[in-house]
């Protein structure tokens, strides 16, 4: 096997603190920061829903859920950040926590999909996500994708997907402040750049002003890319 170095190493994306505090209120504007954005309108209203928003089809905000109206402040501060920050050349997007690199039932045809979120909003963004894997990335690379992932003990897929103009992918996945990266996510950002070619980073969203160290994830990234 040739075995390659790759590198990977965090990029730093700073925050006013403002910003952060305008996030945590959960105040009736404290999503502005992305509704207000050219970001995707699945990544919107995903989002949105997550920090306690209902947002519809054309981007307007209808106000709380009824479930989850008043989440964890910082919740998605960090997804928030990273994806307004990342929009230059991009055409389309999502967000979701989903196990599509691991579980089989998400590589069928879409009309026979079965989301398995417990509410009605989250079973329609789960089928979003879905069906746009099944019609940019496809069922016979999600089949190996799949199967390569069961090369490492775990594998966890990143915050966002991002198509660019040109058709080419982009994963990000999105740390605040001191969060750690975990090595199953290291390995599925190795994967999605492998089998896809795809671009893949890992975006550190920090105070301004703060000393941040740079942190490079080189070794284990070329570890987990080298294995595939």
């Amino acid at each position: 096997m040739n075995e390659h170095s790759v590198s990977l190493i965090e990029e730093l994306l700073p925050y006013e603190l403002d910003e952060l505090h305008k996030w945590q209120s959960n105040d009736d504007n404290c999503i502005d920061i992305l509704l207000k954005s050219n970001a995707p309108l699945s990544i919107k209203r995903t989002v949105g829903y997550k920090k306690g928003f209902v947002v519809d089809e054309s981007g307007k905000c209808l106000g709380r859920r009824k479930d989850n109206p008043y989440p964890r402040g910082t919740m998605h501060f960090d997804v928030a950040k990273a994806v307004v920050d990342n929009l230059d050349n991009i055409k389309s997007g999502w967000y979701g926590s989903y196990d599509w690199l691991k579980n089989p039932g998400w590589i069928v045809a879409s009309s026979s999909f079965v989301p398995t979120s417990s509410d009605n909003y989250s079973k329609e963004f789960e089928r979003i996500y879905q069906k746009a894997l099944i019609e940019y990335i496809g069922i016979p690379n999600l089949r190996k994708l799949q199967e390569k992932a069961k090369m490492f003990d775990d594998i966890a897929e990143p915050d966002l997907w991002l198509i660019k103009k040109d058709g080419t992918f982009l994963f990000i996945e999105a740390k605040i402040n001191k969060r750690t990266v975990d090595d199953s996510q290291i390995a599925g950002l190795a994967l999605l750049k492998k089998i896809l070619d795809a671009d893949v980073k890992i975006i550190r969203v920090y105070e301004k002003g703060k000393n941040v160290k740079i942190k490079g994830w080189s070794n284990k990234f070329s570890y987990c890319y080298n294995l595939l």
